[in-house]
């Protein structure tokens, strides 16, 4: 990436990630948002260099990772989320991170 797209992507408060691309940040929650087509979806809000991102996504995966009640990450836990493939055939890789040198167990589906 260039200068400016380095600044933007770094000053954003939305995370967009492309095919390989991933995001590790402490999972603060999630809220349900209207995307530009007037359709909902779930924003999931992570704490990341001390700043609040939120990162927008429809897919059944990661919702199911992040419920509430069922899901298997919790608030205040630090995750790590890959991007694989472009549409109609993404694929979402999770991971709990523990720490830096523990990446945890990976888990993948599709979109």
């Amino acid at each position: 990436m260039g200068e400016l797209s380095d600044f933007a992507k770094k000053n954003s408060k939305f995370i967009k990630i492309t095919d390989g691309e991933s995001f590790t940040g402490v999972y603060q929650g999630y809220m349900m948002t209207l995307d530009k087509q007037g359709v909902k979806k779930p924003t999931y809000e992570f704490l990341i260099d001390g700043q609040v991102k939120y990162f927008t996504s429809a897919s059944g995966f990661l919702a199911n990772e992040f419920d509430s009640e069922k899901g298997k990450y919790k608030k205040g836990q630090r995750v790590k989320i890959v991007r694989i493939g472009n549409p109609p055939s993404v694929l979402y890789q999770t991971e709990l991170i523990i720490n830096d040198s523990d990446l945890g167990a990976t888990e993948e589906a599709p979109f």
